[in-house]
């Protein structure tokens, strides 16, 4: 009987689909692989783990009797794989890092003084940004993400008060006060990712996802609170304005509009992996500075990636041995 093969290589996994010739989806299945988190918002994935999940996603959809009369082909946003003639020289730099903010700045103020409009080279400028990405992972690190539609406020970010009347506690170090700034804003950008999803997803297993969006939505509006009152308690002030946080952000873009679940599921995934990647990323300093704050990051890391772990089983299938 022949069918059509339908391959997603996505977020995080590779998804098969056998489908028949009158729309039918006679089998599917699915292939995790990792992302690797990297200090100044960098995240990665091993082109290896690609081939690897994409041959076992497609034995598993595979149906005996079944021709496969045509492939169809699709795949995660502006990714960038560096290779020579022997394959890739370096980890594939994905649509998510945010590594080369800065340059991508550089980029846009280039264009606007030529009167080219960055906006409206969307597109090219997500290759771009994903081409940059990838030459500076291979050669330094550092930058932030600079949201370019966004206004923002000046000043903006954590800010130290002062001791005053019987106050003599312990004072937050700027570093200490910045790196948690960094864990606030992207948990309060994962609870508004967390509504965005609940309220526009659509398709198989609606409900249990939708139900298990708000326990993300929850730990991330309570872990946020619990972090801003952390700063004030050591003198920092912190700032959760909305401008503020569309800027300082890590987490990628959320589609506007209806979701498939299934979709879903990998954006929702890489958006809580991307405020937990921040949080590993600066763990150490803060526990450096005050162990305490540390402590508080622990048990948010610790529901954080469990959600993580429960969301993205969603569409895993057992790899055959």
């Amino acid at each position: 009987m022949p069918a059509l093969l339908a391959l997603d290589l996505g977020t995080t996994s590779a998804k098969a689909a056998l489908i028949d010739l009158e729309g039918r989806t006679l089998a599917s299945a699915s292939a995790g692989y990792p992302t690797r988190h990297t200090p100044g918002g960098g995240t990665e994935q091993d082109p290896a783990a690609w081939v690897e999940a994409t041959r076992g996603a497609i034995t598993g959809a595979l149906q005996p009797g079944t021709e496969v009369a045509a492939l169809c082909l699709t795949g995660q946003m502006q990714d960038l794989v560096l290779g020579d003639e022997h394959g890739a020289v370096h980890p594939a730099v994905l649509y998510t890092d945010l590594r080369a903010g800065a340059e991508a700045g550089e980029i846009r103020a280039a264009l606007a003084a030529e009167g080219v409009d960055w906006d409206a080279l969307a597109v090219t400028a997500a290759v771009m940004r994903a081409a940059v990405d990838g030459v500076r992972a291979v050669h330094r690190q550092g930058g932030t993400l600079m949201n370019d539609t966004v206004t923002v406020p000046d000043p903006a970010g954590a800010k130290r008060t002062t001791k005053e009347n019987a106050e003599s506690g312990f004072l937050a170090p700027a570093g200490l006060a910045k790196n948690l700034q960094a864990v606030l804003v992207d948990l309060t950008a994962l609870h508004l990712v967390g509504k965005q999803a609940h309220w526009n997803i659509v398709g198989p297993n609606f409900r249990d996802l939708h139900l298990n969006l708000d326990e993300v939505v929850d730990i991330a509006r309570t872990a946020a609170d619990d972090v801003a009152e952390r700063m004030r308690a050591l003198h920092a002030t912190p700032d959760g304005r909305p401008a503020v946080v569309a800027e300082q952000t890590s987490l990628p873009e959320f589609p506007q509009g209806e979701v498939l679940t299934h979709d879903a599921i990998d954006l929702v995934t890489t958006a809580i992996e991307s405020v937990t990647g921040t949080m590993r990323a600066v763990h150490d300093d803060v526990d450096d500075a005050d162990p305490t704050s540390a402590d508080i990051l622990h048990g948010i890391l610790e529901k954080l990636e469990q959600q993580a772990w429960f969301i993205s089983a969603e569409t895993r299938t057992p790899r055959t041995r």
